[in-house]
């Protein structure tokens, strides 16, 4: 089955295998992992869903209070237990929901002084940068995840090695992609694409938040 679901991958995106997101040096995936496995295991009543009732959630067996119960204030200290666990079951719920709708990668910090453009292709790269206006220089930005492999034309042009020397020199391979390290400048912004997937493509590629191009940004320096 893993076999089959790598060579449908290979297929769509030219990946050998299904990418891997886990990123150990991540350290808040890794101390959200770590207070999930630390934290204590909650019993509840197997008779009852856990999210039929929020009254009834995480709730530990327990026999009907009697009378002499009542009296020595028992019932309190039950109440105190249980709202200890409801407490740490939604922390854990928080954690688990906290992993899976964010992603295993720290979001980047980004400069909102800059006009920032996205370079994404699915299991290939995720990229992002800028134009500097005064220079012409398009920077792809610190902690952009770009392809760990080339297109097989691309192989042998002077583009090619300018690439794996910034790797060399500013990557670090995490999973299936290779993660910049610091601001890296290019050329233009059609060199930045190019290093980011690994093929000759076009710098049609880069774009913003709300899908426009550079030359929508700046239509003084791009042309259709």
């Amino acid at each position: 089955m893993l076999n089959a679901i790598d060579a449908e991958y290979e297929r769509i995106f030219g990946v050998s295998s299904y990418p891997n997101l886990y990123d150990s040096n991540d350290e808040e995936y890794n101390r959200l992992r770590q207070e999930i496995i630390t934290a204590p295991r909650v019993r509840y009543n197997p008779k009852c869903l856990p999210f039929d009732d929020n009254n009834k959630s995480f709730k530990v067996n327990q026999k009907p209070e009697t009378d002499i119960q009542r009296r020595n204030g028992i019932s309190d200290t039950n109440r105190k237990q249980e709202n200890s666990i409801n407490c740490t079951a939604s922390k854990i719920t928080s954690l688990v929901d906290g992993i899976i709708v964010n992603q295993p990668l720290k979001k980047p910090t980004i400069d909102t002084q800059k006009h920032i453009f996205w370079l994404i292709k699915a299991g290939r790269c995720k990229a992002f940068g800028y134009f500097e206006r005064d220079t012409k220089n398009f920077y792809i930005r610190e902690g952009s995840l770009i392809s760990i492999q080339d297109d097989y034309d691309y192989v042998g042009t002077s583009s090619y090695r300018n690439r794996h020397r910034i790797i060399d020199k500013n990557g670090i391979q995490v999973g299936n992609f290779i993660k910049i390290k610091k601001d890296t400048k290019c050329r233009s912004a059609l060199t930045a694409a190019c290093y980011v997937v690994g093929a000759t493509v076009s710098a049609t590629l880069w774009l913003d938040e709300n899908g426009k191009s550079l030359n929508d940004i700046y239509p003084e320096y791009y042309f259709r």
